[in-house]
């Protein structure tokens, strides 16, 4: 039995031999020299399994869509063999953050309920107090100025009040009709008769100042248009009616730097070709208030602010310089707003009785009808610097009043385009509200003397007919929008509790 063990020992000492030279490092290589294969590292081996499960894994990609509607699930199948882990990986994180964000999206839709119901009425009661205090202050205001040119004190007044009641039928029109019905015809159309009275002003417009061609004469010089009024509504609806019908034309992670510039550039055009018209007829701040609104829409829309810098800022430069160098009334207003000297101040004299009542009107104003600048030494009194004639009026307590009536009104147009059943109606909405919040803040800003003074319109109080009319149909289609606004399910069912609660009662 010990002879046995002996050899079985043996045995095993042998094979535990054999088995460590086979991984002796001389035995990698063979007699002759040639190499032979090695045995795979534990990183390849997790390598070629990795490549092997993603050619057969089938990604579920469900995009999440910033404008609240319902989502819907797409397969992808991407082949990752040519791809590095590192960008395999990217891609991954990249899935799984949007898959993250559409069931967000989704449990935020389940919450929720579309509802068509009553509009704003918060906006709708701002809007009706706006129009009647720039009413009374139009009566002020344009009272001296009626009477001095041969007509009756009414004269303002009663042209004022006969525009908005034909501002009254877009804002009908608007309120009424489906933004699903007008959303396919009213973009492209109203850009394109804002083109065209461009056009026509341009060669045949007329204005008083500074040989400016802003203003379209009609009927015999009955009707003056400023067709710059109707791209600032057109130009935010043309957006919304591109971004909408493009949904798929967004930047992603396989487009090159041309790519993305070019898709940056498409939309841009919308706002180029838009200022680029306007400023042929000389109307700078139109041209300014316009650019503000049509990139504010592009940035809300999605449009990345590195790609929107080299799409507009080029082209904007050359422009400005070129604008500067030929109107020379223009540079000098800039000039004069920084400038200190006398020969300054005299061009500065509309500026300066603006502050002059503005200041004068104290904590609580002289009472209204009681300004004293209305009296032939504030010119356009009831026109661009109405407001200073309020502000003396009314005083200190009755400018915040304003600057709160509008603050609320640009709060319920953001919160309205927040709500907005799609894209176009949200960069609708947000686009007109942007519109109306920077013009008005622009027009005091003017009064005040914070900003040179240009041709501004404050909303709702300047006398004017193009700049109302387009106005009440821009508040009717916010009006409209908020009617297909959503609600929460749960506000819903505590009204209808607390309703039930008041008929048990």
């Amino acid at each position: 039995m010990d002879n046995n063990r002996n050899r079985r020992e043996n045995r095993n000492e042998g094979e535990n031999i054999e088995s460590r030279a086979h991984r002796r490092p001389e035995n990698i290589y063979n007699n002759s020299g040639s190499q032979t294969r090695q045995p795979r590292t534990e990183q390849q081996q997790q390598r070629q399994q990795t490549r092997q499960t993603d050619n057969d894994r089938q990604y579920t990609y469900v995009p999440a869509d910033s404008g609240r509607r319902q989502t819907s699930s797409m397969t992808v199948k991407r082949d990752v063999s040519s791809v590095s882990i590192p960008e395999d990986r990217k891609l991954e994180r990249k899935i799984n953050r949007e898959i993250k964000e559409s069931r967000k999206e989704e449990s935020w839709q389940q919450d929720i309920v579309r509802v068509k119901g009553s509009p704003d009425l918060l906006l709708l009661v701002v809007c009706i107090i706006l129009l009647a205090l720039g009413a009374v202050t139009i009566y002020s205001a344009g009272y001296p100025v009626a009477i001095s040119d041969g007509y009756d004190g009414f004269y303002h007044l009663r042209k004022h009040l006969m525009w908005i009641g034909v501002g009254m039928v877009p804002l009908l029109a608007a309120y009424i009709m489906k933004p699903e019905f007008y959303k396919k015809w009213a973009p492209i159309a109203l850009y394109a008769l804002g083109a065209v009275l461009l056009v026509i002003a341009f060669i045949k417009g007329t204005s008083s100042e500074d040989s400016t061609s802003r203003w379209l004469i009609l009927f015999g010089g009955k009707i003056s248009v400023q067709p710059s009024e109707i791209m600032k509504a057109a130009v935010p609806m043309m957006i919304g009616w591109y971004v909408d019908k493009n949904p798929s034309d967004f930047y992603d992670q396989e487009h090159t730097k041309l790519q993305k510039f070019l898709i940056t550039l498409k939309p841009v055009l919308i706002v180029l070709v838009a200022c680029g018209l306007i400023i042929l007829g000389k109307h700078l701040s139109g041209t300014i208030i316009v650019a503000i609104i049509g990139i504010a829409t592009l940035i809300v829309a999605g449009y990345k602010i590195r790609w929107l810098i080299p799409a507009i800022l080029p082209i904007s430069v050359i422009a400005g310089l070129i604008y500067f160098l030929t109107h020379q009334y223009a540079w000098s207003r800039v000039t004069t707003f920084f400038s200190g000297s006398a020969s300054s101040m005299d061009e500065k004299y509309q500026t300066m009785q603006s502050v002059y009542a503005i200041g004068s009107g104290g904590l609580l104003g002289k009472g209204i009808g009681q300004s004293q600048v209305k009296y032939g030494f504030l010119p356009k009194a009831h026109t661009d610097f109405i407001f200073s004639v309020w502000c003396e009026e009314l005083g200190f307590v009755g400018a915040v009043a304003v600057v709160i009536l509008f603050m609320v009104l640009v709060w319920r147009g953001y919160r309205i385009a927040m709500r907005a059943p799609d894209k176009f109606m949200s960069l609708t909405a947000f686009g007109i509200t942007t519109h109306i919040g920077l013009q008005a803040f622009l027009n005091m800003f003017v009064a005040t003397d914070l900003i040179a003074n240009t041709g501004i319109p404050l909303p709702f109080f300047t006398y004017g007919g193009s700049s109302m009319v387009i106005l009440m149909g821009e508040i009717g289609i916010l009006l409209g929008i908020s009617r297909r606004s959503y609600r929460k399910k749960a506000d819903i069912e505590r009204e209808e509790l607390m309703r039930k609660a008041k008929m048990e009662l």
